[in-house]
């Protein structure tokens, strides 16, 4: 049997294995998304969308408003209307994922990677994985208007790709650690991405108001230290549940759970690393080769900042992460281990706490007196700063070239 018959194989069984939960109740957040579908009748859109009072973008509601029409269409119910929206957004990802990378095995393994956040547990996230795939293959065939579109679009479903627009900024402008610029055009640059995202803002502006605004705010200030995501701030929470259970409550049969608070000395402190970290390895992009393997790199550890490091991070937050370890792993096998760590803890996180179909383990997550959740924390951590390391390696180079020892720019990032 050939590789390519092996993975085509292997692609088939993904996709028979995302129907399996096509009954899967999900999460809590799907009963939020039929909630959105009867606002959307009862108020309309826009003042449907205010009614919602989310942190998220406005298309992930028209998308289930469209959802809710073709059931009806159909003659089915919301959820299974949702569900096999899910399944065709999941089916239309790794469309674009092959048509990209040409590689039916990276496909396979990012579709089965997928499948519980999106088939199994009801996240949205799968909406916005079209959209942001063809916008980085259209700028890697530098096709700025068709990127720029394409990833307005996914913006406007999931905020979470404008964490990538430093890096986006830094590669399209080709800026270096010496402060120059590559030969733009102008004239392309302003029509073909200014323009297009400054109407896009009038309109969204125009039609959904300032209600818009709000749920960027709302996202960017959750009041909780880990919203279930395994990074810094989940062994923080883990640690204040066990040292300072009188104001934080002990653990509950072994296990933490998520601490909300309004306290900004809590809250600042992981932001503060992250934003420390994130702006470090935009530094370290400035600094090294503009290519697009390159944009992929430092786009994944700039998110893993913000995953790793931050507070109010939630668990379904590496969805992003996953796609573009991925696709690096595809231009560079050096990192396909890395990919790989990528999808298993974005699987993982979400296992522990709400198993495979949303209503949690069907057994404790607690062994040998430890909440498994804690080391796979410390493990999640370790591998970031792993990940870090061409970072760390172009912040000392910058500091040896500031003091005339150092070899200065560097082409490249290090090996790894």
């Amino acid at each position: 049997m050939t590789n390519r018959k092996a993975a085509g194989i292997v692609f088939l069984l993904a996709c028979m294995a995302a129907l399996l939960f096509v009954r899967s109740p999900g999460t809590g957040d799907v009963a939020f998304w039929m909630r959105w579908i009867e606002n959307a009748k009862t108020y309309g859109i826009r003042a449907g969308y205010a009614a919602n009072d989310s942190d998220y973008p406005p298309l992930s509601m028209l998308f289930l408003v469209l959802v809710a029409k073709l059931s009806e269409f159909l003659g089915v119910s919301n959820f299974t209307g949702f569900k096999v929206s899910l399944y065709l957004s999941l089916l239309l990802t790794s469309f674009a994922f092959f048509v990209w990378t040409k590689n039916l095995l990276a496909t396979s393994l990012l579709q089965l990677s997928l499948t519980l956040n999106s088939m199994a547990l009801g996240y949205v996230d799968i909406y916005f994985a079209p959209p942001l795939i063809f916008a980085l293959r259209a700028l890697q065939q530098a096709k700025w208007l068709p990127f720029t579109l394409l990833f307005i679009l996914a913006c406007l479903i999931k905020w979470q790709p404008l964490m990538l627009v430093p890096m986006l900024v830094v590669y399209l402008t080709g800026m270096d650690g010496a402060g120059g610029l590559k030969r733009v055009n102008l004239r392309r640059f302003l029509l073909q991405i200014i323009l297009p995202v400054s109407l896009t803002g009038v309109v969204c502006l125009a039609v959904f108001g300032i209600d818009i605004i709000m749920a960027l705010g709302q996202a960017g200030t959750h009041p909780v230290l880990s919203g279930n995501a395994l990074n810094l701030s989940w062994i923080v929470t883990h640690g204040l549940h066990v040292f300072l259970p009188d104001k934080f409550g002990p653990l509950v049969d072994g296990r933490a759970r998520a601490i909300e608070t309004g306290d900004a000395r809590i809250l600042f402190g992981p932001k503060l690393v992250f934003l420390l970290a994130y702006f470090s390895t935009l530094y370290a992009f400035i600094r090294v080769e503009k290519s697009f393997a390159n944009l992929l790199l430092f786009s994944t550890i700039g998110y893993l900042c913000y995953f790793t490091l931050s507070a109010g991070v939630h668990e379904n937050h590496l969805f992003l992460p996953s796609i573009l370890a991925m696709a690096l792993a595809c231009m560079d096998k050096r990192y396909f281990p890395a990919a790989i760590f990528v999808l298993l803890l974005a699987n993982l996180n979400l296992l522990l706490f709400y198993g495979m179909s949303g209503t949690g383990l069907p057994f404790p997550r607690v062994v040998g007196g430890v909440d498994v959740a804690l080391p796979v924390s410390i493990l999640a951590v370790m591998f970031f700063c792993v990940l870090f390391r061409p970072v760390v390696a172009e912040l000392r180079s910058a500091v040896g070239s500031s003091r005339g020892w150092g070899e200065g720019h560097a082409s490249r990032p290090p090996a790894e």
